[in-house]
């Protein structure tokens, strides 16, 4: 997976991550992210 550019929803509970590569193709797209598991999932991606 080669992340160049990540995404970021913020909304007031819940947020949604999306990452694209180098040809704009989405790699990922995670549409419910409590805010709890927030930190956790972007210290797992690589580095973009």
């Amino acid at each position: 997976m080669n992340i160049i550019t990540v995404g970021i929803d913020f909304a007031k509970s819940v947020f949604a991550l999306h990452g694209v590569d180098q040809y704009v193709k989405e790699i990922f797209f995670k549409p419910k992210i409590a805010c709890g598991q927030l930190l956790e999932m972007v210290a797992h991606l690589p580095p973009a």
